[in-house]
């Protein structure tokens, strides 16, 4: 289950603004912890709903239809019109709160900012109902309206409370819209505002950035402001363009801090073919250029785990043939998408470009950090230098195995385990780690189901019958999650044609009549009785 929006606040009713206020850090981006959980976020539900990353929900929610944004907007006005008849009034007030809190499409949110600046109101009782929505109220969407008609009225002196609402990346996009509406030269406060956040709230503060003219907002951009996730993937375009790439490697040295964002934003115009929403490397004009001379760079630079992909990259990129096919989505084979040649590239200029790059990840100085990196306890380091090593031609899955076994928290490397292994020899050394870890009971007992759980049954289709001794051992553990787990891989055994393991029945028949965890014991019980239907195939 998917929450869109809360519905109600917490008893506390602590205002959203005074709350953001309390986890505001003395120095440095993002929030303290606990300050992303707004005072309206319902308590966590222990069944383990979906939650998402603040900002997130306004990208992907539609907007509403024209129609029904326009209604929704006329009912609010005709409330805030009330509220400015009556300002000493309570009831009002609370009436347009009820309103907005109940509304959980802001599309209307344009029509209603229409309405109000063409209603005639002064705008200083419009700034004070906005600063009241803002800064007093305990839920999301009056925050936002608040923040919404500031961009009409506020002043310098509302300039510290916008800023400080826009750390919270939910308010982010708004903080920068009204920043841009209320204030002639608002990229210094878009830019202060961008460098203090890290997520959604950076992708759309950069992107009201992109047509800047400063050179110390387009440097910014290149160098840090595509970075970290999902900004990389978003925002690469952007860095390249507005961030003038092709221009900053033009320089006969760079430095350090240059390079390596020059090879993250090539990397992820490359990755973003396949994704036709994203624009990627081919729609990048001076792509080419850029890609020749991050190469020059790349031969003088020292070799690191980090600059080893995007050469990587770049060398599958230029070495393409018409037609090639990518699969799109590993674990379908369905959705694929046909690969053109590279844009802008003549086949000689692609082909000595190529070969120039595989020149440099030739050096035998990669082998040795990737030998190291294999060996290293830290995580991220250890995946470049496997990623590395698996590009060259290594069978990495033994030192992944090794890996998972060491570090069995290691979720990336319970990713690459699974996937890597194509055959059944390799699926069932994956199956004996998880039998290895199983048996130790370390995994918290939660409803959500731990990420090496999801992925050992996700994979599980791949190899029809295999794995019932991993899931009677979780079926007979002592964690809820773990007898859970069991219960969900053994759905798999139910398919057409897989063998239904002959001692099944009695472990699930013990479990719908003696766990001790009621919603376990139905599961029991609807599985055992899925598994009676005729022309069910045992196996012993």
């Amino acid at each position: 289950m998917v929450s869109a929006r809360p519905s109600a606040p917490r008893e506390n009713h602590v205002s959203i603004y005074d709350h953001v206020l309390a986890h505001i850090p003395e120095d440095g981006p993002g929030l303290l912890p606990g300050g992303e959980r707004l005072p309206d976020d319902p308590e966590p539900d222990p069944s383990g709903e979906v939650t998402f990353a603040p900002g997130l929900m306004d990208e992907i929610l539609e907007r509403g239809t024209e129609l029904g944004n326009e209604q929704a907007a006329a009912a609010s006005f005709r409330l805030i019109e009330d509220v400015l008849r009556h300002p000493s009034a309570t009831g009002p007030y609370e009436e347009l709160i009820g309103d907005l809190r109940g509304k959980e499409n802001l599309g209307f949110l344009d029509p209603l900012l229409s309405r109000v600046h063409h209603a005639g109101f002064r705008r200083e009782e419009i700034r004070d109902l906005a600063l009241g929505l803002a800064t007093r109220s305990s839920d999301r969407t009056p925050v936002k309206v608040g923040i919404t008609l500031l961009g009409l009225c506020a002043t310098i002196e509302d300039r510290d409370i916008l800023l400080s609402l826009g750390r919270h990346e939910e308010f982010t996009h708004y903080v920068g819209v009204a920043l841009t509406n209320a204030f002639e030269d608002a990229e210094p406060l878009l830019w202060e505002l961008a460098k203090v956040v890290e997520s959604w709230g950076r992708i759309n503060l950069v992107r009201q950035l992109a047509s800047t003219r400063s050179p110390e907002i387009k440097g910014w951009i290149l160098r840090e402001g595509s970075q970290g996730f999902p900004a990389e993937s978003e925002l690469a375009y952007i860095a390249a363009t507005a961030g003038e790439l092709a221009a900053a490697l033009s320089a006969q040295e760079i430095d350090d801090v240059v390079y390596r964002a020059a090879g993250r934003i090539l990397g992820n115009l490359i990755a973003a073919r396949p994704i036709r929403t994203h624009k990627d490397i081919d729609d990048y004009a001076d792509g080419p250029e850029a890609i020749r001379r991050y190469l020059a760079h790349a031969a003088q630079k020292q070799e690191t785990l980090e600059g080893f992909a995007p050469l990587a990259m770049i060398v599958d990129y230029l070495e393409l043939r018409d037609g090639e096919e990518l699969s799109v989505l590993r674990w379908t084979e369905h959705w694929r998408s046909r690969r053109p040649l590279p844009n802008g590239w003549s086949e000689k200029e692609r082909e000595r470009s190529a070969t120039y790059a595989r020149w440099i990840l030739q050096r035998p100085a990669w082998r040795e950090l990737i030998e190291d990196g294999l060996s290293s306890e830290d995580g991220r380091t250890f995946h470049l230098a496997e990623q590395a090593a698996r590009w060259l031609g290594d069978d990495t899955l033994p030192v992944i195995l090794d890996r998972i076994r060491r570090f069995p928290a290691d979720d990336t490397g319970w990713s690459e385990a699974t996937t890597r292994a194509q055959d059944i020899g390799r699926w069932s050394e994956v199956l004996q780690a998880a039998i290895e870890r199983l048996s130790r009971h370390d995994t918290r007992e939660t409803r959500m189901f731990p990420h090496w759980m999801l992925m050992i049954t996700q994979e599980m289709e791949r190899f029809p019958g295999m794995g019932w001794p991993l899931l009677r051992a979780a079926l007979e553990g002592p964690l809820v999650i773990e007898r859970r787990f069991g219960l969900r891989g053994l759905r798999w055994f139910l398919e057409d044609g897989w063998r239904w393991p002959t001692d099944a029945d009695d472990v699930l028949d013990v479990m719908a009549r003696s766990d001790p965890d009621q919603q376990t014991r139905g599961w029991a019980t609807d599985i055992l009785e899925l598994s009676q239907s005729p022309g069910r195939v045992t196996t012993p």
